[in-house]
């Protein structure tokens, strides 16, 4: 199971590189809808667990 949800992670945040909207270094926030996960590039900065 792991690395079916690694290679889903790496697929989507590779085609958000591919698309521009993710540069190096920058931030992706990953969560779940439904039975889906959706990846987006974080433009602004996102606050740190604890």
């Amino acid at each position: 199971m792991r690395r079916v949800i690694q290679r889903e992670l790496d697929d989507r945040i590779a085609d958000l590189f591919v698309a521009s909207d993710l540069q190096s270094g920058g931030q992706v926030a990953v969560s779940v809808d439904g039975q889906s996960l959706v990846v987006e590039a974080r433009h602004e900065a996102m606050p740190l667990a604890a």
